[in-house]
């Protein structure tokens, strides 16, 4: 008796559920579908975690998924059966950072990247003579990398209705301006594709038409989850609503409120077919404030407590549904029976591919496997944004990784400014496949107290081949201080035009072993009081030097090492049988003792002996900003005057500690004891001893950074932005 009541009680809340809702007709023993439309919204889109997590507690059953932009990442992730928790866990533990700047691992890059790439703030495309602006900020292959992980168990269905929750993403065609819902295909694809936000992410190709964020044209999907057979559509809105136009107003303030005048009519009726709106708050947070990832998805638990009433109706009328649970995974690994490469004509760019792919056939190939050649690939810097489709075929699989085809060339603007050398600017040219694909050409002009241009020429870089060879030409200009006692006694320019082959052997991208001939030209202008002395000098000689480098960041890495070793022998028009010998050696070291906390170590050390070395091989030491020219030969001493002490012998050692109290804020605290002398001896009671305080932060001109030292003498302090160049 009992069960006849609670059948009857069960037809009649289904029956009064379709009536309150207007749902279309249906069987009484068919319940209706619920659908969940989840709107764009950039960061605010992370609220839809926390209606999910509501969801999921009341019982209300969803049966189908419709998402725009950050909607559809959420919507699309659920859609194939990952749980709220989860989708809440990646949310907080992701590292956005790096996904809206296409941040490469260090790690993946090659010396020459290592030490070029970083100097710049500002890089932008540069072909037929003019310097193109890029279609967005950021090119988007973190976030397309982050997606093909993410959805991995479904890389083989190409119908979104197999999944377990049928789904649809909505994005937005760039020439037409309509909607484009996104049914079917790779999932990866139409979740990046419903997400480029214009300005910020570039445009993305899916099926031959060039989509951008579905927030332009429907950023509240309400109408597709209908479409895919919902009776019953629950909204969860996060749409900027439109605001009082202001002063303050930021430069995204103004583009999302561009963006709300252009979608206000569009979500007004998309809200007219929402069964229960959902709108979680989105004051005083900022809408790209992805760090305040708690705070959103609480915003949405909030947002959905407030209509539960409705909820639970919904939820006694589906009675118990049991859970879709998660789609039929594709295994973590799979065979790949057939490979193809499809790099739009461009057969160099395939060889590329199929070598850092590096799969023979019957290979077995998971996630992880291909998220890492991805990211090798985006650090060559030789190719565009690479995306690959898996297609189940017979016992295993086909492969397909396809890309536009070559990167074009580029043009960077670096900047820094110090309390020693004041403003410099860097302009730089890096031309890529002159002569040999895979080659690097890099013009430099540095303007500053410090002059500089350079052209250098390197084949292979560790990424076509692991033997490059390299060719240079360049000038510089460099002030340098002369002290005796402890006092500057004179100011020395020296000017130094030179030549260079390089013939090197690249073991991994973090290391390289080189063979150097150099030949160079030195002018050495000293004045003494009223007197002028200029000296010009002839060498040439051959070095052999090894660099490798783990650093885990260029600035204030948390981990990782250096090492720099350079022995050259030459010969110097500066004295009869001027033959000289130059060495040094580099090696720093950063060793992590908790998540915030590194303790630092480093060694530099120095000889060069002969009948008259020439004055830009000798040491000097001091100062807190060493010199972007001569670096290897003058290191910074803390509590010393720059380039106070010199000398044709140099021991400096430095040890301390390095504690980041906040994200991406920094503190270190050193000591340095050594000396610069004329000639070799290790002698400790005669050394300099100096202190060092730093207190920096990371910043998108570089590591900003104020020191106070001392040692010998007074305290000084010092303050610096942008990175060495």
């Amino acid at each position: 008796m009992s069960q006849q009541r609670v059948g009857f009680r069960q037809v009649f809340l289904t029956g009064l559920l379709l009536f309150c809702f207007g749902a279309s007709a249906a069987p009484a023993q068919e319940r209706p579908r619920i659908g969940l439309a989840l709107s764009g919204g950039s960061a605010k889109g992370l609220a839809h975690v926390g209606v999910l997590r509501v969801l999921e507690r009341e019982g209300v059953p969803v049966d189908v998924v419709a998402g725009t932009s950050m909607g559809s990442i959420v919507g699309g992730l659920h859609a194939i059966g990952v749980t709220p928790d989860s989708l809440a866990a990646l949310a907080v533990g992701l590292d956005w950072n790096s996904l809206f700047t296409d941040r490469v691992e260090r790690n993946r890059l090659t010396p020459d990247q290592r030490a070029f790439d970083a100097r710049t703030v500002l890089s932008l495309p540069f072909s037929e003579g003019r310097v193109r602006l890029p279609s967005g900020a950021v090119e988007g292959t973190a976030i397309g990398r982050l997606l093909a992980r993410l959805t991995w168990p479904v890389a083989g269905v190409r119908d979104f209705g197999a999944f377990p929750r049928p789904f649809v993403a909505v994005a937005t065609d760039l020439d037409t301006g309509e909607a484009v819902p996104l049914t079917g295909g790779v999932l990866a694809d139409a979740l990046r594709a419903s997400m480029a936000i214009p300005g910020a992410i570039e445009p993305y190709s899916v099926g031959g038409r060039l989509l951008i964020d579905g927030g332009l044209s429907r950023n509240l999907p309400a109408e597709d989850a209908r479409a895919l057979g919902a009776d019953v559509v629950i909204c969860s809105d996060v749409s900027e609503p439109l605001g009082s136009a202001g002063e303050s107003m930021s430069f995204v303030d103004v583009l999302m409120q561009t963006v709300a005048w252009s979608t206000t009519a569009s979500t007004r009726a998309q809200r007219a077919a929402c069964d229960v709106l959902i709108e979680p708050d989105t004051e005083g947070l900022a809408t790209l404030d992805f760090g305040a990832a708690r705070e959103w998805i609480a915003r949405g638990e909030a947002a959905a407590e407030m209509v539960l009433p409705r909820l639970r109706a919904i939820a006694e009328a589906m009675g118990s549904v049991p859970s879709p649970g998660a789609a039929a995974a594709l295994s973590d690994s799979i065979r790949i029976t057939a490979l193809r490469i499809d790099a739009g004509g461009d057969e160099a760019a395939a060889a590329l591919i199929r070598r850092t792919l590096g799969l023979a056939n019957d290979s077995i190939v998971g996630a992880d496997r291909l998220d890492a050649v991805l990211e090798d690939l985006a650090a060559t810097g030789l190719v565009g944004p690479v995306r690959y489709r898996i297609d189940p075929l017979g016992e295993g699989a086909e492969l397909e990784l396809a890309t536009s085809g070559r990167r074009g060339d580029q043009v960077g603007l670096g900047f820094r400014y110090d309390d020693r050398q004041r403003a410099a600017l860097l302009f730089t040219a890096t031309l890529f496949d002159r002569i040999q694909y895979g080659s690097a050409t890099r013009l430099d002009l540095r303007l500053g107290e410090e002059l500089q241009w350079r052209a250098s020429y390197l084949s292979g870089r560790a990424l076509t081949g692991t033997v490059s060879v390299g060719a240079e030409v360049g000038w510089a200009q460099s002030p340098l201080d002369v002290y005796e006692g402890g006092l500057r006694i004179s100011r020395a320019e020296v000017e130094v035009a030179s030549a260079a082959l390089l013939l090197g052997l690249a073991a991994d991208r973090a290391s390289i072993a080189a063979l150097e001939l150099r030949g160079e030209r030195a002018v050495e202008s000293t004045s003494v009081a009223i007197v002028d002395a200029s000296e010009s000098v002839w060498l040439g000689s051959a070095s052999l030097f090894v660099l490798r480098e783990t650093f885990d960041q260029a600035d204030f890495p948390r981990t990782g090492a250096r090492l720099y070793l350079r022995s050259e022998v030459g010969l110097s028009t500066a004295a009869e049988g001027g033959g000289f010998s130059h060495h040094v050696l580099d090696v720093r070291g950063r060793f992590p003792v908790t998540a915030r906390a590194s303790l630092l170590a480093e060694a530099h050390l120095g000889y060069a002996e002969g009948r008259d070395v020439p004055l830009h091989r000798a040491f000097f030491m001091g100062g807190d900003h060493p010199s972007p020219l001569f670096g290897p030969t003058q290191p910074t001493f803390a509590g010393l005057p720059t380039q106070s002490e010199s000398g044709l012998a140099l021991q400096l050692f430095r040890a301390g500690i390095q504690v980041e109290p906040l994200n991406e804020r920094f503190v270190r605290l050193w000591v340095d004891a050594g000396e610069a002398r004329p000639v070799w001896r290790v002698d400790p009671g005669s050394w300099s001893w100096g202190w060092g305080l730093s207190i920096g932060t990371a910043s998108l001109a570089g590591p900003l950074s104020v020191t106070m030292s001392g040692g010998s003498g007074d305290v000084q302090w010092s303050f610096n932005v942008g990175r060495r160049f």
